[in-house]
């Protein structure tokens, strides 16, 4: 029930000018859909969803998601990546411009 960001320095990069692209680039109302998706990821059943990285395609920029399942003992928690975990999922958080807004596909 966490959104986390990737621990890899380039995709850190690349994942905030994502972000700061969407933010000062798009729409208003594809602003509103991008936090609402952030949000729903972020509460995504008991999982934690990792933004791996951003790609800036034309026409369909995408934030690319992994999904770990989230420890049993929060004690023992530590980033999915930096335990080397395999995500149970993948996918994308993705821009569609025929609509103006964000979708999750897995």
């Amino acid at each position: 029930m966490t959104l986390l960001i990737s621990q890899n320095r380039d995709a850190q990069e690349r994942i905030i000018q994502g972000l700061t692209k969407a933010l000062t680039e798009f729409s208003p109302n594809a602003r509103k859909c991008l936090r609402a998706k952030l949000e729903f990821l972020g509460n995504y059943n008991n999982s934690d969803v990792v933004l791996v990285s951003f790609d800036n395609c034309p026409h369909q920029p995408e934030f690319n998601l992994a999904w770990f399942e989230r420890p049993e003992d929060p004690g023992q928690y530590l980033h999915p990546q930096q335990k080397g975990r395999q995500p149970f999922m993948v996918g994308g958080l993705v821009y569609h411009a025929h609509s103006d807004n964000w979708g999750v596909h897995t």
